[in-house]
């Protein structure tokens, strides 16, 4: 092993030290101001060791990139995602492709979901496309390696009043059901289509006792008023057609439920999957004995007649999943909460409601008939709430290490907070309709992104890959793990020696001023630390073993006890 350029400074003259440090200082806190793009955060003792995914809205790219911000692994893909992609624990990425040719013209159909190798090779892929229906936004992978699809399906205007829609509501072309299938993916682009849900076998109204499903609304609370429409400007301003806008899924196997997010309704649904197709068309049947009626409903209670507008607990919001076993917060929904038309202003938050069934899957009222519980659970707010909100897209994500991850998505801010709220990492996509923007820029507008995510270095996916830091989606400019911000107090520092005795495998830290040093730690470029020697007693020489393993770039670091730390670049091979 060789070991070339570790950190080695020795000055001859007191004129050469001020020109040094002048020459560092302007370079290395000029560089800081102008970290606008990629990681401009990263507190490597806080923040979960791992990689973020991504899939930038504007782009047919997905992308893994390191806590320093370096991408490890690329997909490019034949369309713009549509939305969602997720990283698989075989190492597939599952993910929504958007077809243009779409009957449904609107911007967050899909319409095909794939699933790639590591090296954007396509393993299986199918179009859920036709005149009647569309797969959108998001789809779920089940331990059984079946994919659940939601999508919207046309809804006539002559149906719509068979549904007992009033002639006021009637929506042109058509109104946009929602449907969930669940397939089994078969060879390379064929399915078995394993059971499926529909919205529009669960639609009651009050306005047409000729109908099949007139009813009293706040009776039956398992089913959807047709005749409803959520609060907000949002879906004032929205498409007629699309009255529901189910965003989120995710599958439950220990209940063996699903959720289901209605941003235009202000809702979260959970329905029964252990019933039959049969049954789930009905409100019969299945463990819970209410077929596929919603069996759980919350965040608008005025939605069935339980409420009114000021009972409204989710303003349009995204991301609704089941935090996993293991995990701190087990059990519970968490959901972006996107924060619009609330009336102390347009913010967003972080929530997780925790939800408590009985044996037979059905979840408890309280005494005004509305679902449990009566308040949701805050994550995060930000210190000025008006600094944290995105109108659309976004998700949060509970991490091994029991911090939170999260896609600030309209204006592709990733970051992560720890227990106290505070943000460790943080990253900003660069990747917009018009090309990647370059450090130093202002973020860019057009570098939204549904959905990112954060995953552990002992993820499944990352067993037996090539994780070599690959290049900076913002330019080669370079990073806070290449380029750590020096301080005035890294004066003295200028005259310590440090380098490698090859022939005794060891590290010598030379520190002939008797400077206070507590510590010298390697990291990797993600920002792993590697090795850590703590300084107990100041003395002239230290020795270290070398890990004769490295290989590669890794960054060197000496921690003063008032806190300077000065870090350079280092190679072995």
């Amino acid at each position: 092993m060789e070991l070339k350029l570790l950190l080695q400074y020795s000055i001859d003259s007191m004129n050469k030290l001020i020109t040094l440090l002048a020459f560092v200082l302007l370079t290395q806190v000029g560089y800081a101001q102008d970290q606008t793009l990629g990681v401009s955060i990263f507190d490597e003792e806080q923040a979960m060791e791992g990689y973020t995914f991504f899939t930038p809205n504007s782009s047919n790219k997905a992308y893994i990139v390191d806590n320093c911000g370096y991408v490890v692994n690329e997909y490019i893909r034949g369309n713009r995602p549509g939305f969602s992609a997720y990283l698989l624990d075989n190492g597939l990425m599952l993910r929504a492709n958007k077809v243009f040719d779409s009957f449904f013209n609107q911007a967050s159909t899909g319409g095909q979901v794939e699933l790639v190798d590591w090296d954007n090779n396509t393993v299986w892929s199918y179009e859920f496309n036709t005149q009647q229906y569309i797969q959108h936004h998001d789809i779920s992978m089940m331990p059984n390696g079946n994919i659940l699809v939601p999508g919207w399906e046309r809804i006539t205007p002559t149906q719509q009043l068979e549904y007992g829609r009033k002639s006021s509501n009637l929506s042109f072309p058509d109104l946009w059901g929602e449907f969930i299938y669940e397939i089994k993916p078969i060879g390379n682009n064929e399915i078995e289509l394993v059971w499926e849900w529909h919205l529009k076998d669960h639609f009651i109204q009050d306005f047409d006792d000729s109908k099949a499903n007139f009813g009293n609304i706040s009776e039956n609370i398992g089913r959807v008023d047709v005749n409803y429409k959520g609060p907000g400007a949002w879906n004032q301003n929205n498409n007629d057609e699309d009255w529901w806008h189910c965003n989120a899924i995710d599958y439950n196997e220990d209940l063996d439920q699903i959720v289901l997010n209605s941003r235009n309704n202000n809702e979260t649904w959970i329905i029964d999957h252990s019933t039959t197709t049969a049954e789930a068309a009905s409100d019969t049947g299945g463990r819970s004995g209410h077929g596929g009626d919603l069996i759980f409903r919350w965040g608008n209670p005025e939605a069935y007649d339980k409420g009114a507008s000021s009972n409204l607990k989710m303003y349009g919001s995204h991301g609704h999943y089941w935090i996993e076993d293991g995990l701190s917060n087990a059990g519970k929904i968490m959901y972006f909460n996107n924060g619009d038309d609330r009336p102390e202003g347009y913010y967003s938050t972080i929530e997780m409601i925790d939800l408590a069934p009985d044996a037979d899957g059905n979840y408890p009222l309280d005494n005004n008939g509305r679902y449990l519980p009566t308040q949701s659970e805050l994550v995060y707010k930000a210190p000025d709430p008006f600094d944290f909100r995105s109108t659309y897209l976004s998700n949060a994500r509970q991490l091994e290490n029991g911090n939170v991850f999260i896609n600030e998505g309209g204006s592709g801010r990733y970051f992560e907070i720890n227990a106290d709220k505070e943000i460790v990492w943080q990253y900003t996509n660069p990747v917009t309709y018009f090309g990647n923007a370059q450090q130093g820029e202002e973020p860019p507008n057009g570098n939204s992104s549904f959905r990112a995510y954060k995953y552990p270095l002992d993820h499944p996916a990352f067993v037996g890959r090539d994780l070599s830091p690959q290049y900076l989606l913002e330019g080669e400019q370079g990073t806070f793990c290449d380029n750590p911000l020096m301080s005035a107090n890294d004066i003295a520092l200028l005259n310590i020696n440090l380098f490698a005795n090859l022939d005794n495998n060891i590290l010598v830290l030379e520190n002939e001023d008797h400077l206070d040093i507590r510590q010298i730690a390697i990291h990797n470029l993600m920002g792993q630390q590697i090795a850590s020697h703590h300084i107990n007693e100041i003395e002239s020489k230290y020795n270290f073993p070398i890990l004769t393993e490295l290989k590669g770039i890794y960054i060197a670091s000496i921690i003063m006890n008032n806190g300077s730390v000065t870090s350079r670049k280092i190679y072995f091979e």
